[in-house]
């Protein structure tokens, strides 16, 4: 696993104000300061990976389960179908695999918390 080198904040933000004072350039610089710090300690999650299985379904399988999208009988509904949860109507599949990436990414955060 890469890991990034550290940085110590408060030597940053002290540079900073040698620099620049106590300015309005100093205050814009310590937040993009902080903002780069914050992205830095952020993991990125992938999106997920949504195979067609059949006509209509498509599937996306992740370490913590299983997620399908497909029309309902009347084809007008998608449905995300986790068995954890059920199955949920969505007034799209962009709409149902949306909330399936929002799921995967809570149990991902929660796993790292």
């Amino acid at each position: 696993m890469k890991t990034e080198p550290t940085i110590s904040i408060q030597d940053e933000v002290a540079k900073i104000h040698v620099q620049y004072g106590t300015t309005e350039m100093a205050n814009y610089r310590i937040e993009k300061l902080l903002e780069k710090y914050i992205e830095q300690s952020s993991p990125k999650i992938k999106q997920l990976e949504w195979v067609e299985v059949w006509e209509g379904y498509e599937d996306a399988r992740t370490p913590f389960g299983h997620y399908v999208v497909r029309p309902s009988i009347d084809n007008k509904i998608f449905l995300m179908i986790d068995l954890r949860k059920g199955i949920q109507p969505y007034s799209t599949l962009n709409e149902a695999k949306a909330e399936a990436q929002r799921d995967f990414e809570k149990r991902i955060k929660e796993c790292l918390e």
